[in-house]
């Protein structure tokens, strides 16, 4: 109504959804092509109840993520299919932090219309852990994430997932006091049959979900951005991940996580409901 320029991400002209690319996932702003914020965090009153988490970006990759809006906004509404980004991932193992000043090494890996690295990330940084994998997920669910994770517990590297409890209240107004656990139910029954240590945070009265979308390496690397470790996020939506090796975001972030897991989180409780959801899973996939 204000004339700002708008456009529907990943649609033909008319409206017509781009095959396989069912939704834009991303939470994205980028500010002159220099400086960017991404991360899981929906703007809207909804959202601000959930506990949540954004990344500040200046330099190569905050021009990456400029790069990428550019190409999104070009496909949108278009029917078109502009020169695609050279953001495929092409890494072996965790990345070294190479900034001289102390501050973080960042690149973008992404799923969407003409990239797909965000899944060959989160593979190769579970290969290439040696000593520790902290996994925090809104929803979990993926098979191959979860195989590569029970091989990485069972080659003696220590595994943590920590899952939102998921409250399906919020999504279904009628319902109240619904059964929780079940869009992460396949994942901690999986995981819990193989050892995997596995928790679900607890969620203050004031906050609705913990809809963290984040894995942490050896301490060193973290992988966070707005996809969760679904099939959807890693070949079907359109999203923006980063990859952070060292510098202080990736020290606070650890802290933090380390807090959690000893203080505010407890065994997830597998009912009847979520065995069924589990069960249905294994038939389907």
């Amino acid at each position: 109504a204000s004339k700002v320029p708008l456009r529907y991400a990943v649609t033909r002209k008319g409206g017509t959804v781009l095959h396989r690319w069912t939704e834009d996932h991303n939470k994205m702003v980028v500010i002159d092509g220099q400086v960017a914020w991404t991360g899981g965090a929906n703007i809207s009153d909804s959202f601000s109840r959930f506990h949540d988490l954004m990344v500040r970006l200046e330099g190569a990759a905050a021009r990456d993520m400029d790069q990428l809006f550019a190409f999104d906004w070009e496909v949108a509404g278009r029917g078109v299919r502009p020169e695609v980004p050279d953001l495929s991932y092409t890494g072996q193992g965790l990345p070294v932090n190479g900034s001289s000043e102390g501050r973080a090494s960042v690149r973008v890996v992404s799923t969407g219309v003409g990239r797909l690295s965000f899944e060959g990330a989160v593979v190769n940084a579970i290969r290439s852990a040696r000593r520790s994998i902290q996994v925090q997920q809104h929803q979990f669910g993926y098979d191959l994430l979860i195989d590569e994770l029970i091989a990485a517990h069972r080659r003696g590297v220590e595994v943590r997932v920590l899952l939102d409890p998921c409250n399906i209240d919020q999504f279904i107004p009628l319902i109240n006091h619904g059964p929780r656990a079940i869009f992460n139910a396949h994942a901690a029954i999986r995981l819990r049959q193989a050892d995997v240590p596995v928790r679900v945070v607890k969620v203050e009265e004031t906050f609705d979900a913990y809809h963290m979308k984040l894995g942490i390496f050896d301490e060193t690397t973290m992988l966070v951005g707005s996809g969760n470790w679904e099939r959807m996020g890693c070949d079907r939506a359109t999203e923006t991940v980063l990859e952070v090796a060292g510098g202080p975001a990736v020290t606070s972030v650890v802290a933090w996580q380390n807090r959690l897991w000893t203080h505010q989180s407890e065994p997830p409780r597998a009912g009847f409901t979520a065995h069924m959801i589990h069960l249905l899973m294994n038939l389907y996939f």
